[in-house]
């Protein structure tokens, strides 16, 4: 080792030089590779990059025909240049971009060269040494005015660009008038060949593959709350597939990174929503688009990642295993529901953004969520759970559950803002019936939704092609179907959907619980109205209670309108059009 290092030394700076020369062209060679590479990832990660250079190549031989054409040359002469100039600094990749780029520089050449004609003429009144000081203190007034209007939020977000080519416009114009006679005619001239240079880049760009910034926009909102959509399903299975196998055997950990890009995205969507407000025509989202709520669905998006980057700094940097196994097992559950449901009414809103229609899906995840959300709450405060544990080992789980149950209202607010945006922005209304593909796996998720959840008080219907013997051999299947469902309670025909309320208890269907003991006042039912109110309307069966005088007097008097399905008749042999009910018989309604 040493004698090696002793060669080393002895070799001379031109032997070194030599051995730098010789490897030389294998360097540039492995640095062009290398850059060829990058270049063709470049365009395969975006085509459209590739597009953009050629028509901006296109445009700008289109232009250098002020120089190549000599009648051009002969009109314009030397200011046909400023037309190659406008091309190359207004044409963006956008169509809104370009279109903003394009108009602000128009009008700035045009108010700008017009106010300095304006100068010019005022400052000719003061002969000899007035004149120029004349058009310095305008000068100076104007530039710094314009100059301190650049500071306003307002303009410096979509006239920024417009106000300095107007100080430009004005500086050249009024400076080079006090030398110049022929003042008004190089501003004509400059305004004619900027002009065309706008036009040109503009029609090109609209014309030939564009670029919607809007539709970046739109893309870019969706595909954050897919990011955490996917985050929150994987977190679910990650988490406590660790909390029970000791390891995950998920290969693929992409979801665990992507909301990262969210936490960063603020000053990008507002320069897109800034720059779509001059795509004014585009056909899917027209004049005055309300692009503003996209950055509010935005915000609240980058408020449910930050929620998310502290989950993921728990599966990071805790060890999962030291949780007592029993307290693992009593949340795990409503751990899962909550990341599940949350998941899926993220990765519905993205669909539904994408797609520009109504979600009518949505509100059942969020309120599958929210039940559970209430039952971790409820297990948390449950003191058995804290009972003989070392809270040095349980904190960090429990952190982990009261993330979750925030993350909940977080999801709400984004469903909300959501909402907001439908109305203004002419999303596309979708049939409240959801007519499922021919999938097996499908099928059996509705059947649990129609059997399960729906004596859960969730206000949710589905539409399905399963026949009335996938039902019944579903429920024969179900314990919890089998303990509130009697087989001899059959439809008349095929199941219909409920319409699904516009709030909680709008719209509601009911059933007494009858045969109780009486009470001292002789009354066996009791109708219990808490919190939300009397119902605007009651779906029930044509049991004698229901087809009485005096619950339609009742509910007439309290405004409710009653329906009626065809659906079992608790008293078959029972006459619903003679039904009567004394009001004694049943309790009045307790608040």
């Amino acid at each position: 080792m040493d004698i090696a290092s002793t060669n080393f030394e002895n070799v001379g700076p031109f032997t070194r030089a030599w051995e730098w020369l010789k490897a030389l062209p294998v360097k540039l060679w492995a640095m062009a590779v290398e850059f060829a590479n990058k270049m063709k990832k470049l365009g395969q990660d975006d085509p459209r990059r590739i597009v953009h250079s050629l028509k901006v190549g296109v445009a700008i031989s289109l232009v250098s025909l002020f120089y190549y054409v000599r009648p051009l040359f002969d009109r314009f002469g030397e200011n046909g240049i400023w037309a190659v100039l406008t091309v190359v600094l207004v044409f963006e990749f956008s169509v809104g971009g370009t279109l903003g780029k394009g108009l602000n520089r128009m009008l700035a050449t045009l108010s700008g060269g017009a106010l300095a004609v304006g100068v010019d003429q005022v400052a000719t009144l003061f002969d000899g040494t007035g004149q120029p000081i004349v058009l310095g203190i305008l000068v100076f007034i104007i530039a710094a005015t314009v100059t301190f209007m650049r500071f306003f939020p307002a303009l410096k977000a979509r006239y920024d660009y417009g106000l300095m080519i107007f100080i430009l416009t004005f500086c050249l114009v009024s400076v080079s008038s006090y030398k110049d006679d022929e003042v008004l005619d190089m501003a004509c001239q400059r305004l004619y060949t900027i002009i065309i240079g706008c036009f040109i880049a503009i029609i090109i760009c609209i014309c030939v593959c564009p670029v919607w910034i809007g539709e970046n926009l739109q893309n870019q909102i969706a595909n954050n709350l897919e990011k955490l959509g996917n985050f929150l399903e994987g977190f679910g299975r990650e988490y406590f597939r660790l909390s029970e196998e000791g390891h995950s055997t998920d290969d693929d950990k992409s979801f665990l990174h992507g909301y990262k890009s969210v936490l960063t995205s603020k000053d990008k969507e507002e320069t897109m929503a800034n720059l779509a407000r001059w795509e004014f025509w585009h056909y899917r989202f027209g004049f005055r688009h309300p692009w503003n709520r996209y950055l509010k669905v935005g915000t609240l998006t980058r408020q449910c990642a930050y929620k998310i980057e502290d989950l993921n700094s728990y599966l990071k940097y805790f060890d999962i295993q030291a949780t007592p196994t029993e307290f693992r097992r009593e949340i795990h559950e409503p751990c899962i529901k909550i990341c599940s449901e949350s998941g899926k009414a993220l990765k519905e809103l993205a669909s539904a953004i994408k797609k520009m229609r109504r979600s009518t899906s949505v509100n059942f995840h969020i309120a599958n969520s929210k039940i559970a959300a209430e039952n971790l709450r409820s297990l948390l405060n449950m003191i058995s759970l804290w009972e003989n544990a070392n809270l040095r080992e349980i904190i960090p789980t429990a952190a982990v559950g009261l993330i979750l149950i925030d993350i909940v209202p977080c999801t709400e607010k984004i469903v909300e803002a959501f909402q907001e945006l439908a109305s203004p922005a002419r999303f596309e209304n979708m049939d409240d019936r959801v007519s499922p593909s021919n999938d097996v796996l499908v099928e059996k998720d509705i059947l649990e939704n129609i059997a399960i959840l729906g004596i859960l008080g969730v206000m949710c219907h589905w539409g399905t092609n399963a026949s009335m013997m996938d039902i019944v051999m579903f429920i024969e299947k179900c314990d919890t179907c089998r303990q509130v469902k009697a087989k001899h309670q059959r439809t008349a025909g095929k199941l219909q959907p409920l319409p699904i309320p516009e709030w909680n208890w709008d719209d509601i269907s009911m059933d007494f619980i009858v045969g109780l003991s009486r009470t001292p006042s002789g009354k066996n039912s009791i109708w219990i109205v808490h919190l939300q109110g009397v119902p605007k309307s009651i779906v029930s069966d044509r049991d004698q209670r229901f087809m009485s005088h005096f619950w339609k007097r009742l509910q007439a008097a309290l405004g409710t309108k009653l329906k009626f399905s065809t659906a079992y008749d608790g008293n078959q042999d029972f006459d619903a059009g003679d039904a009567e009910v004394k009001p004694e018989e049943s309790a009045p309604p307790e608040e």
